[in-house]
């Protein structure tokens, strides 16, 4: 009996910390799971080694992270926190909590807390992470490395997960192959054609930075769901410090999508399978898998590599853009030879996606010394033209996704004179050009060399 007390201790603490809040998206479980996955894994966990499941005193999953749990053992006796080897999982506290990580861990990053004591003054507590499919565990520590030896919240615990070297490895790798999965999703259900994928998965980021669509997406109807997307879109883009007529040019391609039918009205062969239909489908998907980036670790670098790998996947479809887009490594190799720096204005007549100018503000930002030198480069360094409005938008929203550097961006022609004497008064100097091909000799006044010759007459 005297276990719970401390079991109750440890309630009272999760209550103070706000873990049975209404409407938190956390999930806790007492000594117990109907959690599928959990009790496949736990099958053969039992503590005494006769085969039968066996469960910890707490299992906190929660839909932020469905790939995430925190598990407690709890012991009343502190003499009974930890053995020397930590092999006696039926007698403490450590034993026993590690031995149901390391069962979990198989297909979750567990983070495995041990609670020993029958008093709130005298409780004892460790930490330990489990990262996913790892072999071993870690004690948990603050950002300044210091072991954390206490309860806390869960936003300070999944946030210190986050940052762990080798979770964050591992949900970068999950990342990029998420965008092959998500590709594959669109392609066979949402029956989007293949210029507007691109639009489809920017759009949804762009609308996810949008709070209040977060927060409310997951309850419309798949009828409501387009108008509430392109909304949300709309209010980020009002947030950006560029003209409107440029943000009226973005949000133009997104509102097509907007209309799409099969989202509007998916496939009635799909409804078992995504019974609110497939848009929200491809929302939550991104949502749970690409926003922690975003959310917790604040990293639009990593959400634009995902996103640039999804472009990879569009891109090797032949029919898809109708252009050839540039390699990272190749406009990684620009930015080398070129040696661009923060003092160094950049020009892309052909913009594309923006992956020269993505490739050469990550050059300049690392070798930038200060916020105001930053803010400069983001604000006054990159200039691209793009006369597609599809891939005008895409461009842009690559640029937002990565933090800044839209404010310079033009849709239109690259021969227009008017953009010629805009981009004329930045003073760029360092081009980075791949542009289109002619595809036959009517294309003559499309040749290469002509555009050549309209990025010597803006510079």
């Amino acid at each position: 009996m005297a276990e719970r007390i401390t079991e109750n201790l440890v309630r009272d603490a999760l209550r103070e910390f706000g873990y049975y809040g209404p409407d938190n998206g956390i999930s806790i479980e007492e000594q117990k799971s109907e959690i599928a996955r959990i009790k496949g894994l736990l099958s053969k966990a039992s503590k005494n080694t006769k085969g039968n499941k066996g469960y910890p005193e707490f299992i906190i999953s929660n839909k932020k992270d469905t790939n995430f749990l925190i598990v407690f053992e709890c012991k009343p006796d502190v003499k009974k926190h930890e053995s020397p080897n930590r092999d006696k999982a039926v007698e403490y506290a450590v034993d026993g909590v590690i031995h149901y990580a390391k069962h979990l861990s198989k297909e979750y990053t567990v983070l495995a807390v041990a609670v020993s004591g029958t008093t709130k003054g005298s409780l004892k507590v460790s930490n330990f992470l489990y990262p996913c499919g790892s072999t071993d565990y870690k004690n948990l520590v603050n950002e300044a490395g210091v072991v954390v030896e206490s309860l806390i919240s869960f936003e300070d615990y999944y946030r210190l997960v986050s940052f762990d070297p080798e979770v964050e490895k591992k949900r970068h790798s999950d990342l990029l192959a998420f965008s092959r999965e998500l590709h594959e999703l669109i392609w066979t259900k949402a029956k989007v054609s293949e210029e507007d994928k691109p639009l489809l998965v920017s759009g949804t980021l762009i609308a996810l930075m949008n709070a209040a669509f977060v927060k409310t997406f997951s309850a419309l109807s798949p009828e409501d769901m387009q108008d509430a997307w392109l909304g949300a879109i709309k209010k980020e883009l009002n947030k950006a410090e560029i003209p409107q007529a440029k943000k009226d040019n973005m949000l133009q391609p997104y509102s097509a999508i907007a209309v799409h039918p099969n989202l509007a009205k998916p496939d009635s062969k799909l409804s078992k399978e995504y019974p609110d239909g497939v848009f929200k489908e491809i929302i939550s998907r991104i949502n749970n898998n690409v926003w922690p980036f975003i959310s917790i670790y604040h990293n639009f670098d990593v959400v634009g590599q995902f996103y640039g790998e999804f472009l990879k996947y569009t891109a090797g479809d032949k029919k898809a853009l109708g252009i050839v887009l540039t390699p990272r490594h190749v406009a990684e190799l620009f930015s080398l030879t070129t040696d661009v720096g923060p003092k160094d204005k950049v020009l892309d007549i052909c913009a594309g996606t923006g992956g020269f100018l993505i490739s050469a503000v990550q050059h300049m930002l690392k070798k930038s010394v200060s916020d105001e030198e930053r803010q400069d480069i983001k604000r006054n360094r990159l200039i691209g033209i793009e006369n597609s409005p599809k891939m005008f938008a895409l461009a842009a929203s690559n640029m937002i996704l990565r933090g800044d550097g839209k404010a310079n961006l033009h849709q239109g022609s690259c021969f227009d004179d008017a953009i010629i004497k805009s981009v004329k008064d930045m003073l760029p100097n360092i081009g980075m050009l791949n542009p289109p091909y002619a595809q036959s000799k009517s294309d003559a006044e499309l040749h290469e060399l002509y555009f050549y010759e309209a990025y010597v007459g803006c510079a």
